[in-house]
């Protein structure tokens, strides 16, 4: 599921006076030298999903990762609880009105790749054999 219909469907899903939902994707690539060569790349990627619910001033939050679209129901449902069960912030203010939505919202999350080191990692290995 991209993180704009995870973050779309929890808003449904809560059953509390206000919900705020945030999904953080996170990719990076890397290079391992070792005897002044390349020996290993890889990339990696994390995905971690917030529900902050609110239920009168009471606020739940809960942080999962890799939260899979099965998994999406209990995790708003572990944040509306914890948000009826809480007791009042003493900072609680209301939630700032829905406006449009960010002018990128639709767009796809693009992950790094290891293109990313395709000019640096020859330079590297040649600065390596210099060396």
């Amino acid at each position: 599921m991209r993180p704009q219909e995870m973050v779309e469907r929890a808003l449904r899903l809560s059953r509390n006076d206000g919900c705020v939902v945030l999904v953080d994707e996170e990719s990076t690539a890397n290079l391992r030298f070792a005897g002044n060569t390349l020996t290993t790349n890889g990339v990696a990627r994390t995905s971690r999903l917030t529900v902050i619910s609110i239920a009168g001033q009471g606020v739940g939050v809960v942080s999962r990762a890799a939260v899979r679209d099965e998994q999406l129901a209990d995790v708003v449902a572990a944040a509306d609880a914890a948000a009826r069960e809480a007791r009042p912030a003493e900072d609680a203010r209301p939630l700032v009105e829905a406006g449009a939505a960010a002018p990128h919202w639709d767009e796809e999350v693009r992950p790094t790749d290891i293109g990313v080191f395709e000019a640096f990692a020859p330079a590297l290995g040649d600065a390596f054999a210099a060396g």
